[in-house]
């Protein structure tokens, strides 16, 4: 996850469309991935502190809050 993200940072530094649409549509595979992976864990564990925490891990990821990273696209000059 953390690599796809460092390849959508740099698919904006270089300002490459192709590369960024790659790269995000990984992230977002693999952020379902988990959500369904962590809702499955909270179905089959007795601990409600540990459900709590999985849930809240959830919500902030679907939210988009444990996701950030930003970037401007800045125009380079040539030569």
């Amino acid at each position: 996850m953390q690599e796809d993200i460092a390849h959508c940072r740099e698919a904006m530094f270089e300002q490459d469309v192709k590369k960024l649409s790659e790269s995000s549509v990984r992230v977002v595979g693999r952020s379902r991935r988990l959500c369904q992976v962590g809702r499955r864990e909270i179905k089959n564990t007795a601990d409600p502190m540990y459900k709590s925490m999985l849930q809240t891990a959830i919500t902030q990821l679907e939210a988009g809050e444990n996701i950030s990273f930003s970037c401007k696209f800045v125009k380079i000059p040539s030569g």
